[in-house]
């Protein structure tokens, strides 16, 4: 039970970055643009 949450927590923790990333590039292209 506790391993299937650390995953989750883990994969969460993922996506977040992910859209972080995301956010930045945009951000980054949108002001060389």
């Amino acid at each position: 039970m506790s391993k299937e949450k650390m995953i989750s927590i883990k994969t969460t923790g993922i996506i977040l970055g992910v859209i972080m990333l995301f956010v930045l590039v945009f951000m980054i292209v949108s002001i060389f643009i």
